[in-house]
């Protein structure tokens, strides 16, 4: 959980609808969350090491 800064951001994103009988069906909002994460002050953690729900899986690229 972040606090508040007080700080204006700015994100891009995109929406879509789907209209059927004049109505609105479906209305889906589309945005980069790393982007605003990273506008309020959220740092990206990667973390190499597996967890013990994830030991003997494969790891991405094998």
């Amino acid at each position: 959980m972040l606090d508040g800064t007080g700080r204006p951001v700015a994100v891009r994103g995109t929406s879509n609808c789907s209209v059927g009988n004049d109505k609105i069906i479906t209305h889906r909002i589309y945005y980069d969350q790393l982007e605003l994460f990273s506008q309020l002050g959220g740092e990206l953690v990667c973390n190499d090491r597996l967890s013990s729900a994830d030991e003997g899986r494969p790891s991405p690229g094998d």
